[in-house]
């Protein structure tokens, strides 16, 4: 794989990995290959953290940056102060027992949401996981509070001995 990179305002390329080893790179170095839609900072790459002098990726990233508010470069992410770091939940066994015991469809569309966690995480895509988290526990809460609404009403129709066949 080759990559192109800007260097005192100047971009030169392509070079492969082991030809970067000697260009003066740090962790904010422009870097792109083709397949990616802009620049991005070399430490935002995993592949190419190792070519940064120390082979700690974390003690070369910068602990945070300030840029105007909507002005987010490429390849950054926004951590909102306090953010919850814990790994977003796939609610499959909460999913399952409504199979059970709720609406089956409300279950299986839960069902696809926490799929779509474990796929998202598995990809790395923390954003996605999380989204997909609260829609897979959206579902869930509404299977719960349909499936108590409507136990009173099966147990009149119950006592008025209705049946539908």
């Amino acid at each position: 794989m080759k990559y192109w990179v800007i260097i005192d305002k100047e971009q030169k390329g392509p070079f492969t990995i082991d030809e970067m080893r000697s260009l003066p790179l740090d962790p904010q170095t422009p870097v792109w290959q083709k397949g990616m839609a802009d620049w991005a900072p070399l430490i935002s790459r995993p592949e190419l953290v190792g070519l940064l002098s120390g082979s700690n990726p974390a003690a070369a990233a910068p602990a945070a940056i300030a840029v105007p508010q909507g002005e987010i470069p490429p390849g950054y992410v926004v951590v909102a102060p306090g953010a919850d770091a814990r790994k977003p939940s796939s609610y499959f066994i909460l999913s399952i027992v409504l199979i059970f015991f709720g609406v089956l469809i409300l279950s299986l569309i839960s069902i696809f949401f926490g799929w779509k966690v474990r796929k998202a995480l598995r990809e790395g895509d923390w954003a996605r996981a999380s989204r997909n988290s609260e829609r897979a526990a959206l579902f869930n809460i509404l299977n719960i509070v349909i499936s108590l609404i409507m136990i009173p009403f099966g147990m009149v129709l119950e006592m008025i001995d209705f049946s539908l066949f």
